[in-house]
């Protein structure tokens, strides 16, 4: 599956994460990262994701992003 977007202009072929959350878990649907806290936990996560593509240019690209997720109830 690729994803792309005239906002954008590369494309998407994978995401993975590269760095697991302390607490909760993290993982891939559909080209998209998601993040699934611990039952019962509150407070401060984060976890970090590569999106991993081609850009405008048809060059090999690799963008990594980090997320700082708040569990509330």
């Amino acid at each position: 599956m690729r994803l792309w977007s005239h906002r954008y202009p590369w494309t998407i072929t994978d995401v993975k994460i590269v760095q697991a959350p302390r607490i909760g878990r993290a993982g891939v649907q559909n080209l998209r990262a998601v993040y699934v806290a611990k039952a019962g936990y509150q407070g401060a996560d984060e976890f970090a994701y590569a999106l991993i593509g081609m850009n405008q240019y048809g060059g090999p690209m690799r963008v990594t992003i980090k997320r700082k997720v708040t569990v509330v109830s």
